[in-house]
Order: C-alpha cells, then structure tokens, then sequence
C-alpha cells in the first residue's frame, strides 16, 4: 500500500485528539501482481489506534494492528523478546488474548511501536470487531502487566471491516454498527 495512503488515514484518525474517531478504510490493488492491501482504522479515546488490516486475498493474510504512542528508536523487531500479546475485549465480553510482534510505522516525521497480530485467531477477533456494538478495548500485555490501555468506537466499524474482510475472501461478518 501506499505510504501516502497509510499517513492519510493516520493523519486523520491521529487529528481525533482523546476523542474516539469512526472507523474509516482504504483499499488499494497492485496494478502489476494485482494483489490487494485493505486496511480498516479507528483512533481511541487516548489518539492510539487500531486498525484490521490484509495483505492479500486469503484469510490468513488478515492482522490487527495496534499503533501505540511510545516513539520507535529502531525497527522495533528487539521489543519481541517480550513475547507481547494484543488483548481485546469486545462489548464486555471474554478477553482475548492475541500472540503478536512489534514492529514501527512511521507516521509523518516521527515512527511509532506497532503491535501486530495475525493468523486464524486473528481473523476470529476481527470479526468479533467488526459485530461490535458498543465499544472495543484493547491493550497491549507483557511482562504480565498491561500497557497502554485503550477504547475504540464502533461507528462505521461494520462496513469497514467488512470490506477488508471482503478482500481477503472472508465472508462478511455482519451484525456491527454500519452507521
């Protein structure tokens, strides 16, 4: 994908501030190998953001990313050592407990720590997302404590998510908000 595209979607969900910003996405298609990038984002209530993304026409190319505030000194791939796990709790339900890896991203001029998460239990979570009704939390836990707690809003996260989902040849989960 793009890198244009991604700061785009950033930027906005970044300029939500502390407040909780709908769920937007993008799609872009490789005109040479015709694969496909999808991404679907929303800011939380502290400006980090999650986003469920897929590189890829299959369900196992489906992640969800978890872009934190720390600054990313290098690639980030160090911070793995710490066995991170992406936890989310959707509407009040059970936690779940994602294995992920960080990684960076860079956002304009400055690059952040992203938690990355991917497999079938990934794709499991995203459309536990996408059915959302009231809201998300997500965190990031290592070293068996919790850091950087979040909430994300659910406005828009159906249609959005679907749509990725969609791309990745993954039937539409259904059932969220699509407002």
């Amino acid at each position: 994908m793009g890198t244009h595209a991604i700061l785009a979607v950033l930027a906005v969900c970044l300029s939500a501030g502390a407040a909780q910003a709908d769920w937007t996405s993008k799609k872009e298609i490789n005109d040479f190998d015709r694969s496909v990038v999808a991404f679907a984002v929303a800011s939380s209530d502290n400006g980090n953001i999650l986003g469920v993304r897929c590189d890829g026409s299959r369900p196992e190319a489906v992640k969800i990313v978890f872009v934190t505030p720390e600054r990313a000194r290098d690639d980030g791939s160090g911070l793995n050592i710490l066995r991170p796990k992406l936890s989310l709790i959707v509407d009040g339900g059970d936690r779940i407990d994602l294995p992920a890896g960080f990684d960076v991203v860079d956002i304009g001029l400055v690059s952040r720590v992203r938690v990355v998460a991917e497999g079938v239990a990934s794709l499991d979570a995203a459309e536990k997302i996408a059915r959302a009704k009231r809201r998300i939390a997500v965190a990031v836990e290592f070293l068996g404590e919790t850091h950087y707690p979040s909430v994300v809003g659910v406005h828009g996260s159906s249609r959005h998510i679907a749509g990725v989902l969609k791309s990745c040849g993954v039937a539409s989960p259904g059932g969220g908000s699509s407002q």
